[in-house]
């Protein structure tokens, strides 16, 4: 629905103008409203300069790509075996995966 800027299955859900003031890097932040934007440690490195997403406290993370027309969802649970363990950010696990994604449409 965010990639087709408000519209699912035929029908307007939001305004076109506000889908694009949420996923728009905001005045002196990084961020959009409620997304993180590339360049982010959590995206791949090939996205494009508006891929927007947001990343989840067990590891998982959503990422749009408007101008390569892609999404990608990794659902993951870093929280086990504990809640200490951190290797899905040590080893950029999600970075190195949506990359994958790239490199398989060889973007």
């Amino acid at each position: 629905m965010l990639l087709n800027k408000g519209v699912y299955g035929g029908q307007r859900f939001l305004d076109s103008l506000t889908v694009e003031k949420f996923t728009s890097k905001q005045p002196n932040t990084g961020r959009a409203l409620g997304f993180d934007m590339v360049p982010s440690k959590y995206a791949a490195l090939s996205a494009s300069a508006s891929t927007y997403g947001h990343t989840g406290f067990t590891g998982t993370c959503a990422w749009n790509d408007p101008e390569n027309n892609i999404v990608i969802v990794f659902l993951s649970n870093r929280v086990y075996p504990e809640a200490a363990n951190q290797k899905i950010n040590t080893l950029k696990i999600r970075q190195k995966i949506c990359q994958a994604v790239y490199d398989g449409l060889g973007i």
